[in-house]
């Protein structure tokens, strides 16, 4: 997910790794009860990994369910040059402040499979395990055009004036 920051400049301001698990093998939607990991922003890192909380069973995972492959730890390939390909791809719709993007990492690099202005906040919620987007920069950034959206109103209706 990338967000304007305060020069209306896009950073990556969350993202998690998601993966399908049980018979359903071609989709890795989390609200289609597949699985998600924080990703460390930073490092690329993967966090450990669970559903939105449906079924309490699955609980929180370090490996993946059918495969038993390392999640927490593993390191995504290509994590800069997918962080460089959501924040240039905002820059082509620098009128949004929050977009979610779903990008594949492919043999040839990262591809991007679509860009959601509206994107759910509660997929990445989750496999924060309790650090909520409100504290991250996420959270900073959004109140910050929230502010700026009510002055920009404010100034608005106090002088008339139509942007």
């Amino acid at each position: 997910m990338t967000c304007l920051d305060e020069d209306r400049v896009p950073e990556v301001v969350a993202a998690v790794f998601r993966m399908s698990i049980g018979r359903n093998r071609t989709i890795d939607n989390i609200h289609a009860g597949g699985i998600a990991g924080a990703i460390n922003l930073e490092t690329g890192s993967l966090g450990i990994a669970s559903n939105l909380g449906f079924d309490d069973r699955l609980g929180w995972l370090t490996h993946h369910p059918d495969t038993a492959a390392q999640i927490e730890g593993t390191v995504l390939p290509m994590w800069s040059d997918v962080r460089r390909l959501a924040t240039s791809a905002h820059n082509v719709f620098d009128d949004r402040v929050l977009i979610g993007w779903d990008i594949a990492i492919t043999a040839s690099g990262p591809l991007i499979i679509e860009g959601n202005s509206s994107p759910c906040v509660d997929l990445m919620q989750r496999p924060l395990r309790g650090r909520g987007l409100r504290n991250e920069r996420f959270g900073r950034l959004l109140a910050h055009h929230l502010r700026d959206a009510r002055s920009r109103d404010a100034f608005q209706g106090a002088t008339g004036e139509v942007r």
